[in-house]
């Protein structure tokens, strides 16, 4: 509902207008024309409605509207213009060849916290040329706030194992890394030349979100740290090659060969020096870990990476008693909390059913393993200390959040099979989502929901509620809703253009 002339001091009609047009603007994220803009422009002193609303309120807009409008927005006049430029300097989007003179032309480099960094598929010649040749020192000397980057390659990531004229003192400010190979996307299947290893990336050591998109992922088995035979850089280089820090880890249409796993790319064992475990206390990250233990983890598949879900590699992540080598690999799911599978194949019905959507019933996460646990943080209630104790746990048990969407159901005896606790397991699971394929028929997709399917969800939801418990909130549909923008981002590109 709009404000009126009284509600706005007895304004004219003319700035009832402009409110209205800017609100629809950010409402609906269309770009405002330029016969819009030029009428915006002539009221230099202008008394917006965005003037008035606490910053709070104003920031939470301003992050719903796409970048081309807040550009508009601020070409209306000083007052717009004032109250928006962080938002447009924040997020800076450049092709490789533009870096360099974007360094030496920009003025406003303190406010920078995100850069994404184009691949211009057009000019392939000069955007290879960037990527071994363009150094970062300068963004990272410049960029004092910079946190986030988005970095989109031809083929692997390959360059940036030896962009090496900076070291980690700058270029630890980055916490969020996202890596996009153009190749592997536009190919439709994974490509072997697009290859990431954790190596890639030996500058970077304090990386906490880390997004691959369409590469194939593996381990550097030739990668040994370049250490000082006086040790004294052991503490830094030892971290060379490693996300001890990483939190988050989302993996988009990608995929690994067998015999590597998750654990064998994200948390790597190199070889050390002999005395190099005197010193191994230094290597500790912010929760005290040595190795990198993330706390979520997400896999998303779209058209045709869709198929990798039907592999041994996907089978044995998924299904912990199918993984022979899952007691090598406990240490690294320790602190996952939440977990999300994504398979989303919009072109199903030319493709088969076979193939393009796992069965619910592939997915065991209750294989059982002990860990010691300090109760108390390993104290008594009187300050002396308390032994630890072995419990029992999983990777299910550990879990907080669980979201599956795309996967094909045929009983509800599968969500005991796949979900209820084990004796003497304690479950702590508080938001799960489960997305199922339609039945066996096609034709339904789209469609209103069959009586039949709307009974199934709420006979699912039940049964699950009565597994996980009332503190847990469940969510039970079908694929036909996860088709809106909700995954836009995701399978698109990162940031909002």
């Amino acid at each position: 509902m709009y404000p009126t002339e009284k509600d706005l001091g007895g304004k004219r009609k003319r700035e009832v207008d402009e409110y209205r047009i800017v609100k629809e603007e950010m409402q609906d994220g269309s770009i405002l024309d330029d016969r819009q803009c030029m009428k915006l422009r002539k009221k230099s002193n202008v008394n917006s409605f965005l003037m008035h609303i606490p910053n709070e309120i104003l920031g939470k807009i301003l992050d719903e509207v796409s970048r081309k409008d807040l550009i508009r927005l601020s070409s209306t006049n000083h007052e717009h213009r004032g109250l928006v430029y962080m938002d447009l300097f924040r997020n800076i989007h450049l092709k490789w060849k533009d870096i360099k003179l974007f360094l030496e032309n920009f003025k406003q480099l303190d406010y920078v916290q995100r850069v994404k960094i184009l691949c211009d598929l057009e000019n392939e010649k000069e955007t290879n040329n960037g990527e071994w040749n363009v150094s970062f020192r300068k963004l990272f000397e410049e960029c004092k706030n910079l946190r986030e980057m988005h970095i989109e390659l031809i083929t692997s990531a390959r360059c940036l194992k030896y962009k090496d004229d900076f070291d980690v003192e700058l270029s630890n400010k980055v916490e969020k890394m996202t890596l996009v190979s153009k190749s592997v996307c536009n190919s439709g299947d994974v490509n072997d030349n697009a290859m990431f290893e954790l190596t890639q990336l030996q500058r970077f050591h304090n990386i906490r979100q880390l997004t691959l998109k369409g590469f194939s992922i593996a381990k550097d088995i030739y990668f040994y740290p370049k250490i000082k035979e006086d040790m004294s850089d052991y503490r830094k280089r030892s971290l060379d090659g490693k996300l001890i820090e990483l939190d988050e880890v989302k993996l988009i249409n990608c995929a690994w060969e067998y015999p590597v796993n998750l654990k064998d790319v994200f948390s790597p064992e190199y070889p050390m020096p002999g005395n190099g475990s005197l010193l191994s206390s230094s290597t500790r990250n912010r929760r005290g870990d040595t190795n990198c233990r993330p706390v979520k983890i997400g896999l998303y598949f779209s058209g045709d990476y869709v198929k990798f879900t039907g592999c041994e590699r996907f089978k044995s992540f998924i299904n912990t008693e199918y993984n022979e080598r899952f007691f090598f690999e406990i240490d690294f799911y320790k602190n996952l909390k939440e977990l999300e599978v994504v398979v989303l194949n919009d072109r199903y019905k030319e493709n088969g059913f076979t193939c393009y959507y796992p069965w619910l019933h592939m997915i065991n996460l209750q294989r059982e393993y002990y860990t010691e646990v300090a109760p108390d943080n390993g104290w008594s209630g009187h300050g002396a200390p308390v032994d630890s104790a072995m419990v029992k746990r999983s990777i299910l048990s550990n879990l907080e959040k669980l979201v599956l969407v795309g996967w094909r159901s045929s009983s509800i005896q599968e969500l005991d099979k796949c979900f209820a606790a084990k004796d003497g397991i304690e479950m702590h699971m508080r938001h799960f989502e489960l997305y199922l394929m339609r039945g066996n028929n096609y034709e339904r997709s789209g469609k209103p929901l069959l009586e039949e399917e709307v009974r199934k969800i709420d006979t699912y939801t039940q049964r699950l509620r009565s597994i996980f418990g009332p503190c847990c909130h469940v969510k039970v549909g079908y694929i036909d809703e996860c088709m809106d923008e909700r995954y836009d981002d995701t399978f698109g590109d990162v940031f909002r253009l």
